[in-house]
């Protein structure tokens, strides 16, 4: 869909594929992949959409992705960073994936942020 550039459908079956147990996170990481073979721009729209989708089926999970890497990027938020890792967590984010994500995050963060990150996933994971 995303290289015959069918928006329309690709809206439509987003939600199909989460009935059929593609989580939101794979979903986007399909997407994002897409980008190095058809480029941003006749990917954007399709971010876009897929976005529009999981907000209007209530993605909880990509939310709480989406603000726990904000707060790695942004250093210095590391008690946040833990309980939203926390949160992550007690809705099916587990341990492994958020490090997964945050080590994926590492050339974008730099290297000290991602440390704090990974650290902050652990004592999330131990306080559990």
């Amino acid at each position: 869909m995303l290289g015959s550039q069918s928006l329309t459908e690709f809206r439509g079956i987003v939600p199909a594929a989460m009935i059929a147990g593609l989580t939101p996170v794979e979903i986007k990481e399909a997407t994002y992949q897409a980008v190095a073979y058809l480029g941003i721009a006749r990917i954007y729209p399709f971010i876009v959409a897929l976005n529009e989708v999981l907000r209007a089926q209530g993605s909880k999970a990509a939310t709480d992705l989406a603000v726990h890497l904000f707060l790695a990027a942004q250093g210095g938020c590391e008690p946040q960073l833990t309980s939203h890792a926390h949160a992550n967590m007690r809705i099916g984010n587990d341990r492994h994936f958020l490090i997964t994500v945050a080590s994926q995050c590492m050339p974008y963060i730099g290297y000290p942020r991602t440390l704090n990150a990974l650290r902050c996933v652990d004592e999330a994971a131990n306080s559990m």
